[in-house]
Formats: C-alpha cells, sequence, structure tokens
C-alpha cells in the first residue's frame, strides 16, 4: 500500500485521513532526557521551547 502525505495550512492529510494540526503537543520526557535538554537549551540562551522546536525541526528535515 502506498502511503502519501500532503501538508496544507494547518492540516495533513495522510491517506484519506485528515489530521488538523495544532500548535500544542504534550512530550513526557524522562528526568534524564529532560535534565540533558534544559542544560542544553540554558547553554544555547533559549528556552527550552525554543530549543526543541529548532532541535526537531533539524531532525525532521533531514530526513524529509
Amino acid at each position: 500500500m502506498d502511503m502519501w502525505i500532503y501538508i496544507v495550512g494547518g492540516i495533513i492529510i495522510v491517506g484519506a485521513l485528515i489530521v488538523r494540526l495544532i500548535e500544542k503537543i504534550v512530550v513526557r520526557l524522562r528526568p534524564d532526557i529532560h535534565r540533558k535538554v534544559y542544560i542544553a537549551a540554558k547553554k544555547s540562551g533559549e528556552s527550552i521551547n525554543a530549543w526543541l522546536n529548532k532541535n526537531l525541526d533539524r531532525v525532521v528535515s533531514s530526513r524529509a
């Protein structure tokens, strides 16, 4: 079965399934990962949210 994905504005269309994107996602991190993320964000002078956005974008863009 072929899988196709279109992104139109804030909506992702995967096959026949339409998923509306929201700007909030809840992620539960292990304490050790949370600590590493906190330290990395502090060292770069960013908030955890900004650091995660930048680094997640870099990872998913390299796999697209």
